[in-house]
């Protein structure tokens, strides 16, 4: 192509600029060799020009677009989701895309809260409805800083490719969630270095993208390859290991990698959803909202690059973000209770995992067969269940004692720090390995506010109403009258899976813990 002539791509380029630009282009006409002016100045200089090799001025383009653009009505067809926490979701057609796929469809089926069910019976939200909340935030917040902040000079793909990684974040999630995590690398035989989710999300969009059909959709709205690599980068979260040639974004964008998932101090809308979402299934009323904190964010330069910074009267509204998270953690999350059921599930599906087939595959070659892992879901306890394999006997039964409420009984709890260079990880296996047999087994819980046990607020950086350019951070006065002292704590708890615990098994444990002068966190009343 020379001078700007399209040939045999004529109807395919304008249906691509007309949605790539979400406008009716019905008044402009299109010559089957050469596009009209006003064509032209729709013409993106950087994505378009490199895709179709049209030779077009970039001064032209950028000089010009904005005018022809304030001519045109703007008209896009979004669905309306219905959702108990944000009321109606607007979804763009391009998320609707992806919504409409295998891999996104599976979340319905992957519950939130794992088996938190089991405890409080409303914990049944699913991955589907958290991923929709967080693309929903995601385009809160995004919006939000384009509008307040023109400089920033976001464009209408970059908000949808954050939004779109709010979309896709948990796509990687396995059975029961989180616990899946720990299922994984619980199974033997596994060489593999610890698995998470977050790299199977990676995956799983890749998977999603190599469909052709799927891929010709989300061109015809501008979403091209470097746009999918913009939004795995936001998924990671990880602004210093980007590469900018491959995401087309260079580090004046930086800050769009703090949205979705927030490496430099976890405040994110990941975490704004979650924890309405679960405070809302699991019926606990919460301090946190995050309307306030929305309004309250701007884009200011730190040490060089641009950050995401909190008005400073807002720092009460931060620091209950990270407390909601520690208190959620320790009256829901970490329940001995739920935490029982988990180990019945985690149990179960290690024991089934070596006769366990999914079209096929075992378990662990499922991890890397996205084909397969779509198919993976809540519904391996019912495939467990319903089995009537010899080999999958072991692992049934223990379902079944679930079923029936006969679950492992948590027989004592206690504190643990640091002691004498002992860590309370190292703890945990020698007080496994002093209890012995088939009859126990010990669990180590963490808490904390969501930066191990450091201050959240040391990550966060605010700025004043009177000045705009120097972005500050709290002092340690400051911080001392908004924060505890301590923001981590470790449990060990002793659980007993005989089905009928005696009190020989509750004598045992406590002279383990004595011997290492354990005190209990729990009564048996």
């Amino acid at each position: 192509m020379e001078n700007g002539v399209l040939t045999d791509s004529v109807a395919y380029f304008v249906e691509e600029i007309r949605n790539k630009h979400e406008i009716d282009l019905k008044s402009i006409t299109v010559d089957k060799a050469v596009p009209s002016k006003e064509f032209l100045v729709l013409l993106d200089s950087v994505r378009l020009r490199r895709q179709f090799g049209c030779d077009i001025s970039e001064e032209v383009v950028l000089k010009k677009i904005d005018n022809f653009l304030q001519k045109e009505n703007f008209t896009v067809s979004y669905k309306l989701f219905n959702d108990p926490i944000f009321g109606n979701i607007k979804v763009h057609p391009v998320a609707q895309i992806i919504i409409d796929t295998p891999q996104f469809q599976r979340l319905r089926h992957i519950k939130q809260l794992s088996s938190l069910s089991y405890v409080y019976p409303g914990a049944t939200g699913t991955r589907f409805d958290h991923s929709l909340g967080v693309y929903h935030l995601a385009g809160e917040l995004v919006s939000t800083l384009r509008d307040k902040q023109p400089e920033l000079e976001l464009t209408k793909i970059d908000c949808l490719c954050v939004q779109l990684a709010g979309l896709c974040h948990d796509l990687g999630h396995g059975p029961f969630s989180h616990l899946f995590e720990v299922i994984v690398n619980s199974l033997p035989g596994t060489s593999r270095k610890v698995w998470q989710h977050e790299n199977n999300s990676i995956k799983m969009l890749d998977h999603i993208y190599s469909n052709s059909d799927t891929r010709r959709a989300l061109h015809s709205w501008g979403i091209c390859d470097e746009d999918i690599e913009f939004i795995k980068a936001l998924m990671r979260g990880e602004s210093d290991h980007v590469d900018s040639e491959k995401t087309g974004r260079d580090d004046s964008k930086s800050f769009l990698y703090q949205i979705v998932a927030n490496k430099e101090n976890g405040m994110d809308v990941d975490k704004w959803d979650y924890l309405a979402r679960d405070a809302h299934y699991l019926g606990i009323k919460i301090n946190f909202e995050y309307q306030r904190l929305l309004y309250h964010l701007r884009v200011m330069e730190v040490s060089g690059r641009p950050q995401i910074c909190v008005r400073d009267k807002e720092a009460d509204s931060v620091f209950n973000l990270y407390s909601t998270r520690y208190s959620l953690h320790k009256q829901a999350y970490q329940h001995p209770v739920g935490r029982a059921v988990e180990l019945m599930i985690k149990d179960a599906i290690v024991a089934a995992a070596p006769h366990l087939r999914i079209r096929g595959k075992s378990l662990l070659e499922c991890l890397d067969d996205m084909e397969r892992y779509t198919l993976l879901t809540d519904s391996i306890f019912y495939k467990i269940l319903d089995s009537e394999e010899i080999e999958l006997a072991g692992a049934r039964h223990i379902l079944e004692r679930l079923q029936k409420r006969k679950l492992y009984k948590c027989v004592e709890q206690a504190e643990v720090s640091k002691r004498n260079g002992e860590t309370p990880e190292g703890l945990r296996n020698q007080l496994a390995n002093e209890l012995g047999g088939t009859d126990f087994t010990v669990s180590l819980t963490i808490r904390h506010f969501g930066k191990e046990n450091a201050n959240p607020l040391d990550s966060i950086w605010f700025y004043k109403k009177q000045d705009l350019v120097q972005p500050f951070q709290l002092t340690k006065e400051q911080k001392s009258l908004l924060t505890p002292v301590q923001f981590q704590d470790k449990a060990l708890t002793a659980f007993c899976k005989a089905e009928v615990v005696k009190d020989e098994h509750y004598e045992r444990v406590r002279e383990v813990f004595d011997r290492y002068n354990l005190l209990p966190r729990i009564s048996h009343g």
